[in-house]
């Protein structure tokens, strides 16, 4: 089959997740030699870096791709075929050097827009640069296939800016591992669903969940943390981010966890539901951080202000007490992907 140069990855994936956000996924390209092909296909991407790359770097220190696929084939004579996740993009429409080296601080990505007059960019050809590999999964090569040397798991494939029946499940597990759309969060010990109360601030646990009726008051999403920079206990073993805050799909609020006592996480803590990064009710401890929440590979979530696992609370004879709180003890929660809300989204 013959290759569209001019084709463009489509958006396959795409999830309003909060007022004035949307999670997107693409498929994007990636251009290269046939020796950096063989290795990112062996081994992931790297970030690019001053002394790594030899086409410099208009946006700063990161993964370079595109939706247009005549850009990226002028990197490399092997072309990559990706899934790319977005997150938080910042438009890149002018060659303002601050912008330019600052949006990784707020930002997951940046992006040059198609024909946008950036001196930058005289081709008018559209580039996004990606702060995380983790948010990159290689599919296989669409071009250059034989100029390199083909290994067990390669694919070569045939189409290139559309998605393939077999690539359907690649972009599900790659969704389900970053945590985007919407889940139910059930605790695995007591099988109960974390909700929020509809009429209040407060979040509740129930049994189960009426398949006729509107499930939003439990539909959660992860919000992920743009500005924490990147650390190695922030990773998981593909590379993606698990820092993050989560927020309810009824109430677009966030789950907020603070201690009755000032700076005191020992005693007993309040689970509210408020406005992302503002307080409420007030109180002078950083709000961000009594936001966020790190997402071990158990199904752990550790509370970054107190250094506790989210748990539903116990009475002195390990009973379960029903209702959210705080515990060095790690209590484990599944997320299950549901689709969506059975009446809201029909």
């Amino acid at each position: 089959m013959a290759m569209q140069l001019n084709a463009r990855g489509e958006c396959v994936f795409k999830s309003k997740t909060f007022p004035g956000h949307e999670q997107k996924v693409y498929i994007m390209y990636h251009g290269t030699s046939p020796d950096n092909a063989l290795c990112i296909l062996k081994e992931g991407f790297k970030p690019s870096t001053v002394t790594s790359t030899v086409h410099g770097m208009l946006l700063g220190q990161g993964v370079y791709v595109s939706r247009d696929m005549s850009k990226a084939i002028r990197y490399g004579k092997v072309v990559l075929k990706l899934l790319v996740y977005t997150g938080r993009t910042c438009k890149v429409e002018t060659s303002n050097v601050t912008v330019r080296s600052t949006w990784q601080l707020t930002h997951d990505s940046a992006w040059i827009p198609p024909r946008c007059g950036n001196p930058l960019a005289p081709s008018g050809l559209e580039e996004t640069c990606v702060k995380d590999p983790g948010n990159i999964l290689v599919l296989g090569v669409v071009m250059g296939q034989h100029l390199i040397v083909q290994g067990e798991g390669f694919q070569c494939l045939d189409g290139g800016h559309q998605l393939l029946p077999t690539e359907e499940v690649d972009l599900r597990k790659f969704t389900e591992n970053l945590k985007l759309g919407y889940f139910y969060l059930k605790n695995i010990s007591t099988g109960k669903i974390l909700c929020v109360e509809p009429s209040s601030r407060s979040c509740r646990l129930v049994e189960s969940l009426s398949k006729s009726s509107c499930t939003c008051y439990a539909l959660w999403t992860w919000l992920r943390d743009s500005t924490t920079t990147l650390v190695r206990e922030d990773v998981s073993q593909s590379g993606a981010r698990k820092t993050g805050s989560l927020c309810n799909k009824l109430s677009d609020r966030v789950l907020t966890i603070k201690p009755e006592k000032e700076g005191l996480w020992l005693g007993a803590v309040t689970c509210y539901m408020a406005d992302y990064g503002i307080n409420y009710p007030t109180w002078t401890q950083n709000t961000m951080q009594c936001q966020v929440l790190t997402a071990g590979p158990g199904g752990e979530l550790l509370h970054r202000a107190s250094g506790q696992f989210l748990t539903i609370t116990r009475d002195a004879n390990n009973n379960h007490q029903g209702w959210l709180g705080l515990g060095h003890a790690r209590d484990y929660w599944q997320v299950v992907y549901c689709g969506l809300c059975p009446v809201c989204d029909s």
